[in-house]
């Protein structure tokens, strides 16, 4: 209880530091215009890994450092985006607001401001119409993986793990066809250099970008590494859920084909 109370606190001081050092920066430094962009993904799907690898770059600031790095758990926004209904496509949110609070995060003298959270996926035209110029890097993963963590993490029954996974891949399948950079989980983890050469090339000005071993994963199996766990997940459902996933991929096979994933096991890879 003591570690996590002073986790929690000495967290809270950081970020409170970072909001302070910023309004120094901005008054030290011109002025620049921004370039926000956004990673699209749905939960699970390794967006903190393709996060700390972008945020490597000496031109990128990212609005949380901590954790899953995500935008939604900062302590100001956390009662408007991190809520019960934050899945719900047709909840209202005021993107100024939150684009204030965030700006309060992002360091004022990078190029890019860079934000994850992936309920944002459900909100992409009204983020790009609030923050402008914006990119969208769009990051997917195996509907098997995912769904073995929204049943086990997050508790959802299958029928909602289900529709959100469709919900999610169809909004990301909207967004790929405006040119959105896709990358893959499974090509992420597997061929990591690659990947990052593929971000450099799409957005040159972010220089170099570090990817090592050193990337923390979150996951429910304690592997910290670069390593496709796809496997593992598909292992650990039950063979009715792996039915009732594979129904879904082969019921919508064009949005899921777009991004190269079939009800086959070997899709996996």
């Amino acid at each position: 209880m003591r570690t996590v109370f002073h986790s929690i606190f000495g967290r809270s001081f950081q970020l409170q530091k970072r909001v302070i050092l910023n309004l120094i920066r901005r008054i030290a430094h011109r002025k620049i215009k921004h370039r926000f962009l956004f990673i699209y993904s749905p939960p699970y799907s390794g967006s903190t890994l393709l996060t700390q690898c972008i945020a490597s770059s000496k031109a990128v600031s990212v609005n949380n450092p901590y954790g899953t790095m995500e935008g939604q758990r900062l302590p100001e926004v956390e009662p408007i985006l991190f809520t019960q209904a934050r899945w719900d496509p047709g909840r209202s949110i005021p993107w100024t607001q939150v684009r204030n609070y965030w700006e309060r995060y992002w360091q004022p003298d990078k190029l890019f401001c860079l934000e994850k959270s992936p309920p944002n996926s459900l909100h992409i035209s009204e983020i790009k119409h609030c923050f402008s110029p914006h990119s969208s890097i769009i990051l997917v993963r195996h509907p098997f993986a995912i769904y073995e963590s929204l049943l086990r993490r997050d508790s959802l029954n299958p029928e909602i793990a289900s529709k959100r996974i469709l919900l999610i891949f169809r909004k990301l399948y909207e967004e790929a066809q405006n040119d959105a950079l896709v990358i893959r989980y499974e090509d992420f983890v597997s061929k990591p250099q690659l990947e990052t050469d593929r971000i450099k090339k799409t957005f040159p000005l972010l220089g170099e970008l570090r990817v090592n071993q050193s990337m923390v994963a979150h996951n429910r199996f304690g592997d910290k590494s670069l390593r496709n766990t796809n496997e593992m997940k598909y292992t650990n459902l039950q063979e009715d859920e792996r039915d009732a996933i594979k129904q879904l991929i082969e019921n919508h096979a064009s949005v899921f084909q777009f991004f190269e994933y079939t009800s086959s096991q070997e899709s996996l890879l």
